[in-house]
């Protein structure tokens, strides 16, 4: 019988060599982040890589060509591998026409962890087929001997694939911002910035005349995150009531998750230039992780350390399935409401040493901004004083001991009482505040921030009334 056009691509390995190019191509587009001697482009590991799979590729052409031409039975199995190749190569290449970054992350072992929404459903139909491949070799090769076996483990496979599936769709689809692939999903989604690389709209840097200024500086609550519309957020609102008085008021916003303190010095600086009237720094009980590890950061989130840490079988579930991720964060969350209850990593605010040096820090930023001229407060915010008795006493000894040193601290301390903490954070597995807690927390501060920036103004320009510019 003569063979079918079908049947010639199969054996001539078309669907694989597709797959291969594909990938290298998607490879291509990367640029190396921090070495780049090859043509200005790619490090040297880099690059090695990516010749072996250019080469991979063309061997495969040419045995396929050569492959084409002799009849050959083309089984399930390689039916399955070949489009599951092509598959994973194209979705490969879709990911980094997307995102040329994407283009790198075959060297982390991230084979199937594209954050984009086709090439990341292109990839889960890829492990299907390649699964299914599996699967099919197996039944040929060991029917007989282990048919109960492969069947249990064919129905295993089917619904782990289900969930894989099931799992992309929800994140790719919800977009929320507790761990992992879910969290670049909603940054992806929800976080653009201006050409200064900030999550806000566009500024120029001299003020517009009767207009006053608010910089807000902090981490990951004064960024807004797991807050869709930057309207929504602290500085934003803060503006809006601050402008309630008359005086129309610009907020400009510095900021940057999983920051501390001293991070914070250099977004002050950054700031300083638009000549702001008001400094806000939003405060968070981690911003003393540079002194002492605060903030919980599981293993599998850091960068991987050498092949053996890309190659670690649990670092490559997480890095390669969402449905293993969603596991792993309910997982970590549950266990880190378990030790919290042992040994909260807050106690460090308990060490009177540590406090002292982390104000005087605090001291050196308020310095900051007040000899550019600019009334500078610091703005505490904890969701849990509403609702633990602990973190509210060490949210106000944390105020007493920076008002004894002369801090301008601005305590909103009893503001979420009342909210079911449900209510005013993103969600049960990120604690940060949603826009409702954000609306809330610059309500509560609005009223003595802007009688400290009428104090200041008194002081530093009596002669001149509060709606003029100086």
């Amino acid at each position: 019988m003569r063979p079918t056009l079908l049947s010639q691509a199969f054996n001539a390995r078309l669907g694989r060599t597709i797959g291969l190019f594909g990938l290298a191509a998607g490879m291509a587009m990367y640029r190396s982040v921090n070495s780049r001697p090859v043509l200005g482009r790619w490090s040297l590991v880099f690059f090695g890589v990516l010749v072996v799979v250019t080469l991979a590729a063309t061997i495969s052409a040419v045995l396929g060509w050569r492959a084409s031409r002799l009849p050959r039975r083309v089984t399930a199995a390689r039916v399955l591998f070949d489009t599951g190749i092509a598959v994973w190569g194209v979705a490969y290449l879709v990911a980094a026409m997307d995102d040329q970054q994407q283009g790198g992350r075959l060297l982390d072992a991230n084979f199937f962890g594209s954050i984009a929404t086709g090439s990341a459903i292109l990839e889960w139909i890829a492990m299907v087929l390649l699964t299914g491949a599996l699967l099919a070799w197996m039944f040929s090769a060991k029917r007989k001997v282990w048919a109960n076996m492969l069947l249990s483990a064919a129905s295993l496979a089917a619904t782990l694939m289900l969930a894989e599936g099931g799992s992309r769709v929800w994140t790719l689809g919800t977009a929320s911002t507790h761990f992992g692939y879910a969290a670049r999903v909603w940054q992806r989604r929800f976080v653009m910035r201006n050409h200064e690389g900030e999550r806000d709209v566009e500024h120029v840097p001299q003020p517009v005349p009767g207009r006053r200024r608010l910089l807000v500086v902090g981490d990951s609550y004064a960024f807004g995150w797991g807050v869709p519309r930057i309207e929504d957020r602290f500085g934003e609102q803060l503006a809006a009531r601050l402008a309630g008085g008359g005086t129309p008021w610009e907020s400009i916003n510095v900021s940057e998750p999983d920051k501390h303190t001293l991070d914070e010095f250099d977004f002050l600086r950054r700031g300083l230039r638009y000549r702001p009237d008001l400094v806000v720094l939003v405060y968070v009980f981690n911003d003393m992780d540079y002194l002492v590890g605060i903030t919980p950061r599981p293993m599998l989130a850091e960068a991987p350390k050498g092949i053996a840490g890309r190659l670690n079988p649990v670092r490559l579930l997480f890095t390669n399935s969402y449905l293993f991720q969603e596991m792993y964060a309910h997982v970590h969350a549950l266990a880190l409401r378990r030790s919290s209850q042992i040994l909260s990593p807050f106690r460090v605010y308990d060490d009177s040493g540590l406090v002292a040096r982390h104000l005087a820090d605090l001291a050196r930023f308020v310095a900051i901004g007040e000899s550019a001229g600019a009334a500078t407060a610091i703005v505490p915010i904890e969701i849990a004083t509403s609702v633990d008795t602990a973190t509210l006493r060490r949210y106000e000894h944390f105020v007493t001991a920076g008002r004894a040193v002369g801090l301008p601290l601005i305590s909103i301390a009893h503001a979420f009482d009342g909210y079911p903490t449900s209510s005013i954070t993103v969600g049960s597995l990120d604690g940060h505040p949603n826009a409702r807690g954000h609306h809330i927390a610059a309500a509560a501060a609005a009223p003595e921030l802007l009688h400290l920036w009428k104090d200041h103004l008194a002081e530093t320009q009596p002669s001149i009334g509060i709606g003029e510019r100086r």
